[in-house]
């Protein structure tokens, strides 16, 4: 395939990949929106609790593709500056929250996240996120080395 997704003159050779990535930065999108939508802080912080619940659960299943939909949504700067709501978050849920952010992190070329994905139990779901081309090289290794993993 070549990285088909990654060029939008060849895009149509991967339509399965392009969805996936759409789908994701959907999820994205309802993350913010379903904090958002609601005008009590209270409720907004119910919300935003839930998220962080549901990106523990993700992790643990090893569905990094919705891990990192989520954690990005949580980080999105519409969410991020919600201080108040934050504020009520636990130090446990804070924890979690935090342990999720930094294994999705870009930091050392996402090294955490390698780390984690080529040690996790099949079957896993890798990130395919962006249709950056500095990324698309490396999110591609890791359907490659989930697919060994398998045979």
């Amino acid at each position: 395939m070549k990285l088909a997704w990654s060029k939008k003159v060849t895009a149509h050779l991967a339509p399965n990949i392009i969805r996936i990535i759409n789908r994701a930065t959907q999820f994205t999108s309802f993350v913010c929106h379903s904090i958002l939508e609601q005008t009590d802080v209270n409720i907004r912080a119910q919300v935003l609790k839930h998220w962080v619940f549901v990106a523990e659960k993700c992790r643990m299943l090893h569905n990094y593709n919705s891990l990192m939909a989520i954690t990005a949504g949580l980080m999105s700067s519409s969410i991020h500056r919600l201080q108040r709501c934050w504020r009520t978050i636990t130090r446990k849920e804070m924890t979690v929250f935090e342990d999720v952010k930094n294994l999705m992190s870009y930091q050392r070329n996402f090294g955490s996240y390698r780390k984690a994905l080529k040690s996790a139990q099949l079957p896993a779901l890798p990130f395919l996120g962006t249709t950056e081309s500095r990324q698309n090289a490396f999110f591609f290794f890791f359907l490659v080395v989930v697919f060994k993993k398998i045979s």
